[in-house]
């Protein structure tokens, strides 16, 4: 119980269950379409990019407190 409540308070989580689908209806309301793609997919697959970047680099926001 313990490892699905980290997982889903991680980056990872916080990306697929509501930074993806914000994008996704983000990109649906703008009226974007890529290639009869699904426009929440977009926003999971954006979301998951970002959500490596942050795990990668150790930051959420992309901020350096070196």
């Amino acid at each position: 119980m313990a490892t699905l409540f980290k997982l889903l308070l991680s980056p990872w989580g916080f990306a697929i269950l509501f930074l993806g689908p914000l994008v996704g209806e983000g990109l649906n309301l703008s009226g974007v379409q890529i290639a009869g793609v699904d426009s929440r997919l977009i926003g999971v697959a954006l979301a998951l990019i970002w959500a490596t970047l942050a795990v990668w680099r150790g930051t959420c926001v992309g901020i350096n407190h070196e």
